[in-house]
């Protein structure tokens, strides 16, 4: 077979879209029409990924519905419903609900990959001071971890910004984020109760066992053997009271249901002065979950569930959710027999032409 020689006149653009767009050879002009083009097709793309980002955006009623059918909000279920819940399985649950498109496995794994580097910081300074010092053990984790969440010192100076230590969010106490297990080892900030757990979890992870006290307006942080006479304030910085212990004697655990109910008590209060119905709305169905466990009524008391399942109803008439109209309607009918004088403000909700 006779053999054709192909001569490719390399002055030639490769391909007839190259030949449009590419400048040609020593042209100033060109080349400034070139990246003009080039410009304007950049922003063209971007207005069209801006738009559809508006587009997809979620209305309120559509972000509720996503957050009662996510991974998150089964999990979350599964876990209260255990014989002995875990602690943190439930901290990731509520965190992970503000994130109702992602698998749970990833928000579980930004907080376990957090809490296993602060453990094994902590870890390395305990064997340390087990070797050369003349504490308990238990006292020695607890200023361990200290240390690695707070630094020698305990809080870190004000003015230094570039320190990554944990410290009590006593600027923006009320912020969600504080709330949510995440955000605050993402953040290097919480509230008490998150504070503590976190705390917890590296002293466990550190060799000793601590459990959070369900203290009011307040949560410490104690070992689990009961001869220890110090407790931890992880909010204040770690900072070890000693023989404080004995004060504490009618103080309960907080955890499982207990832990579950005050952690969406704390954000259920926040949302209820914000104008955010999808969020309140996961709130308070939690709570509900949580309170259907909890049949001794020791950690969701009745007032408490009969003023959350009234925010369902308003929640769903805020939303206007066609598909729970007859449940929105029977709750706040329910909630104007149940709160006698405050009766009135849902005789006024009822009134509304959602429901008529």
């Amino acid at each position: 077979m006779q053999k054709t020689n192909v001569v490719i006149d390399k002055k030639q653009p490769a391909s007839r879209f190259a030949s449009l767009t590419a400048p040609k050879k020593h042209s100033k002009v060109a080349l400034r029409d070139y990246a003009a083009f080039i410009t304007m097709l950049r922003g063209a793309i971007g207005l069209v990924l801006l738009l559809l980002s508006k587009s997809a955006a979620l209305t309120p009623l559509q972000d509720a519905r996503l957050r009662s059918s996510c991974e998150a909000r089964q999990a979350f279920a599964a876990e209260v419903a255990r014989p002995k819940p875990d602690d943190l399985a439930i901290a990731i649950a509520v965190a992970a609900e503000e994130h109702p498109d992602e698998p749970l496995s990833a928000c579980r794994k930004r907080v376990t990959d957090a809490l296993d580097e602060l453990a094994a910081r902590a870890t390395t300074r305990a064997r340390l001071e087990l070797m050369l010092g003349d504490r308990s053990g238990a006292a020695v984790v607890a200023r361990a971890v200290g240390a690695a969440m707070f630094g020698d010192q305990g809080l870190p100076e004000e003015n230094n910004t570039s320190i990554e230590f944990f410290a009590g969010d006593v600027d923006d106490y009320y912020n969600p984020a504080n709330s949510l297990i995440d955000e605050v080892i993402r953040r290097r900030r919480g509230i008490p109760i998150t504070m503590s757990l976190v705390f917890a979890r590296a002293c466990a992870a550190a060799g000793t066992p601590f459990s959070l006290l369900n203290t009011p307006m307040h949560v410490l942080v104690a070992p689990d053997d009961t001869s220890e006479t110090f407790v931890v304030d992880a909010f204040g910085g770690g900072n070890v009271l000693e023989n404080a212990r004995g004060q504490l004697t009618d103080v309960s655990p907080l955890e499982g249901l207990s832990l579950a109910a005050r952690m969406l008590r704390n954000l259920r209060m926040i949302y209820e002065k914000g104008e955010d119905p999808a969020r309140l709305l996961g709130v308070v169905e939690r709570t509900l979950l949580v309170a259907e466990q909890d049949v001794e009524m020791r950690c969701v008391p009745e007032r408490e569930r009969a003023h959350c399942r009234a925010t369902v109803g308003v929640c769903l008439l805020a939303l206007r959710d066609e598909d729970r109209r007859d449940e929105c309607l029977g709750l706040l009918r329910a909630a104007k027999q149940e709160f006698g004088e405050g009766g009135k403000f849902f005789r006024m909700l009822l009134a509304d032409p959602f429901l008529n």
